[in-house]
């Protein structure tokens, strides 16, 4: 019963595919007729060529030539064979142009992030100054640091299961490491530019002076002003803090980590209080000494980033006080951040090359 419903099925489907055929035939007659004419003509030819090829074996049968024919027979076997492994190059050659396919993809993928990193760019400058032309931007500049801070700290957390090896994430992989250097970028330039008056890509109409107030104090007056002076102070003092408090934060995540790991049989000859105060201290030093470079950026870096905002408008500095607060909080929101292995990310590379970090 079995091989008689395999059998049946086979013809069915034979059957079927045969009438798609005929019906394709027929639909792309009244759609295409001359293309359809030309593969119903290249379909006859072969047909015919077939019908012409078995009658000529049988004249030479009739004519004596059996063993002639059957040599015949042997070559057009070996040619069956050879237009299988004409169409296994053909896989072959599909299989290799997806693999190229792939790499292409791969190689390319930073152009992608960069031209979306470029259109986030104006997209954000257009919609701010749009803004800024009738209203104050003060809301407006919290909002756009708490948002880029956050994409740029998911971006730069990696993941805690580690993705399969293909092709497809290793193009997400160079796609979010690039994004990731792309949305730096535009958020540097973004609040480097954003009150700028002579930018010559953006409309006169756009190129305004903003405003931008908070508890009736002017942020668009310059970092080193002396006028309230102390709102200057009170910006780049919470900004700092809040850097050392994330520093801080990760030198005692990763050090509750290492107190877990060190082996307790080797203080046993002191006391319990004892034995736990030195493995509480060696835990803190091998958690400090493993983040002392990544602290020694976190200096240089806030150090440059503070002596350029204070010739630009307290605006800035706030920016940077309300992007720091941030990633506090994302620290916060995101344990396993402060455990995990800090990202090569684009900020990092440039300091690590200008200064020989």
């Amino acid at each position: 019963m079995k091989p008689s419903g395999r059998s049946s099925k086979q013809v069915l489907t034979i059957i079927l595919t045969l009438v798609a055929l005929v019906l394709m035939l027929f639909i792309g007659k009244v759609v295409y007729p001359n293309a359809t004419r030309i593969i119903i003509n290249v379909m006859w030819f072969s047909v015919l060529s077939i019908v012409v090829v078995f009658l000529g074996l049988g004249v030479l049968i009739v004519m004596g030539l059996k063993d002639e024919v059957s040599k015949l027979l042997d070559v057009f076997l070996e040619g069956s064979f050879t237009v299988f492994d004409f169409i296994n190059f053909l896989k072959e050659v599909y299989q290799l142009f997806l693999v190229k396919l792939r790499e292409l993809l791969i190689f390319i993928a930073p152009v992608f992030a960069y031209i979306i990193g470029i259109s986030t760019y104006f997209l954000l400058l257009y919609l701010y100054k749009l803004v800024g032309k009738h209203y104050d931007v003060t809301f407006l500049t919290i909002f756009l640091t708490i948002t880029l801070v956050t994409l740029v700290g998911i971006l730069n957390t990696q993941g805690q299961n580690p993705e399969k090896i293909s092709w497809v994430s290793d193009f997400r992989k160079k796609m979010k490491s690039s994004f990731s250097d792309a949305i730096e970028v535009v958020i540097f330039v973004f609040f480097l530019t954003m009150d700028s008056t002579i930018l010559f890509y953006v409309p006169e109409d756009l190129n305004v002076p903003l405003q931008a107030e908070i508890f009736g104090f002017d942020l668009m007056k310059k970092g080193f002003s002396l006028d309230h002076s102390n709102i200057t102070i009170i910006l780049i003092s919470v900004a700092v803090m809040t850097e050392i408090m994330r520093n801080v934060l990760r030198v005692v995540y990763n050090a509750k980590k290492y107190y877990g790991e060190l082996d307790v049989h080797e203080f046993t000859v002191l006391q319990e209080n004892q034995r736990k105060q030195k493995k509480l201290k060696e835990a803190i030093r091998t958690s400090f000494n493993e983040s002392k470079d990544e602290f020694v950026k976190f200096i240089t870096f806030t150090t440059v980033l503070l002596s350029v905002f204070m010739f630009f408008p307290r605006l800035k500095l706030m920016s940077m006080m309300v992007a720091s607060m941030t990633a506090l909080v994302i620290d916060f929101a995101i344990p396993y951040r402060l455990g995990a292995q800090k990202g090569e990310d684009l900020i990092n590379r440039i300091l690590t090359k200008v200064f020989r970090l």
